[in-house]
């Protein structure tokens, strides 16, 4: 089970996150969990964005942050607003 929570802050000018960083491995007989390295907090490249995940499989949000960047990186900086973010 993930945990990511996130919470407005600072009067509703910020976005407070928190992950947790366990991983479950299951098994055929049982399951495993265990807390790693990985984070599920990452930033997006040249915003103040984040982007938070959870799932089986992470190569899905690998996939789409990758994506994610490439088209940001065609972008100017000043044309990086809430609602290039949202769509």
């Amino acid at each position: 089970m993930t945990v990511c929570i996130a919470a407005l802050a600072a009067q509703s000018r910020a976005i407070m996150c928190i992950a947790d960083r366990a991983l479950t491995f299951a098994g055929d007989k049982a399951s495993a969990q265990t807390d790693s390295g990985v984070t599920k907090i990452i930033d997006i490249p040249g915003t103040n964005w984040c982007a938070m995940f959870s799932g089986e499989d992470l190569l899905f949000p690998e996939r789409v942050l990758e994506r994610m960047a490439r088209e940001l990186a065609k972008l100017k900086r000043d044309q990086l607003d809430r609602t290039i973010m949202e769509s």
